[in-house]
């Protein structure tokens, strides 16, 4: 039984052919993937982090989600198997190499009959006999060992794709910069944080909490702010959700558009508007921060009017786990002592 690993996990993406290879039939291939990369790399316990190994899809449909795993995969394997390599691992791979400067690992089959790949010839590629049990144990020994020389950066990775782009100054600078800033600014502000909104209307004060997510979007790099709003009594009134965002880096704030329906609050009821965060502190990652939005409702006619919210970054991993999986119980109760703090 595999062990269950608390360590941070990082994700393993393969890219492989799925039909055949001269070698390998589609039920073969299934069962080297399964044995000699998931299951070799995700038991493995003397690693940094713990890893989750996924297969790419066998379609040529190169979908958002794989290109956000393409992308994002701290590791990429690619399987350049058969007398040609397979069209869609050829595909996937530029795409991966193209995106990211994270490791990518080369494996083929033995083959007599193999043709030179000169997309990848500057770039060693592990050989195995796949019906030979000895050379499938060693593959897998070769890719631990890798993983393990990019984890303590005793091996690095370039890709020849990003380093033609910035060697022939294709890029300019100054855009890579500001890329590389706002990506900065991603990375410290993601994650899970309580807003807690103050308004007044006709009916007097009112407090509302919203269980609110950063998170940059993988390929892009765009900020998207989403949350679930609840009343002071814990009820969830509705999911709202940016539609575009701004980064001011310099001054630590975040404009944005948003759009909400709340069903709790009345049925029907949708709303729409616009806002600004202001963060604080200059850690690695920013703890509080504070801000206003105007709401206006579009299925009602009635005036637009501003909230006042303060931001604080959730650390309890329990609390998280309750407002993402937990039964509306469990966010009732959590939210209602949060809201009283």
């Amino acid at each position: 039984m595999k062990k269950k690993n608390s360590k941070p996990e990082k994700r393993v993406f393969v890219i492989m052919p799925f039909g055949k290879t001269p070698w390998r039939d589609k039920h073969q291939l299934k069962s080297f993937f399964e044995t000699h990369i998931k299951k070799a790399i995700e038991e493995v316990t003397d690693l940094d982090s713990g890893y989750k190994v996924e297969l790419s899809d066998d379609t040529f449909n190169i979908t958002d989600q794989i290109i956000r795993d393409l992308y994002g995969a701290e590791i990429v394997i690619a399987d350049l198997s058969g007398e040609y390599p397979n069209p869609n691992v050829m595909y996937e791979l530029g795409v991966r190499l193209t995106l990211s400067d994270k490791p990518v690992i080369l494996i083929r089959e033995n083959n007599p009959k193999n043709q030179k790949v000169f997309d990848v010839e500057g770039y060693y590629t592990h050989p195995f006999d796949a019906l030979d049990i000895a050379s499938c144990k060693k593959l897998e020994k070769r890719l631990i060992k890798k993983i393990k020389e990019y984890e303590t950066g005793e091996e690095t990775f370039e890709s020849p794709v990003k380093k033609a782009l910035y060697g022939k100054k294709i890029l300019s600078v100054s855009a890579i910069d500001n890329w590389n800033k706002m990506r900065k600014f991603c990375e410290r502000v993601e994650g899970h944080w309580w807003q807690r909104i103050e308004e007044e209307d006709d009916k007097g004060p009112m407090i509302s909490i919203s269980f609110t997510t950063f998170e940059p979007d993988e390929v892009t790099g765009e900020l998207r702010i989403r949350g679930d709003t609840f009343d002071d009594n814990g009820k969830f009134l509705g999911k709202w959700n940016s539609q575009a965002v701004g980064i001011q880096e310099d001054e630590k704030t975040i404009q944005y558009f948003w759009k909400a329906k709340l069903p709790g609050r009345k049925p029907g009821l949708k709303s729409k508007g616009f806002g600004e965060f202001n963060f604080e502190g200059d850690d690695d990652k920013f703890s509080f921060g504070s801000g206003e939005f105007m709401n206006t409702h579009i299925t009602d006619q009635l005036p637009s009017w501003w909230k006042s919210v303060s931001l604080r970054r959730i650390t309890e991993e329990e609390d998280i786990r309750k407002m993402q999986e937990g039964n509306s119980q469990e966010k009732k109760d959590l939210v209602r002592e949060t809201i009283r703090k």
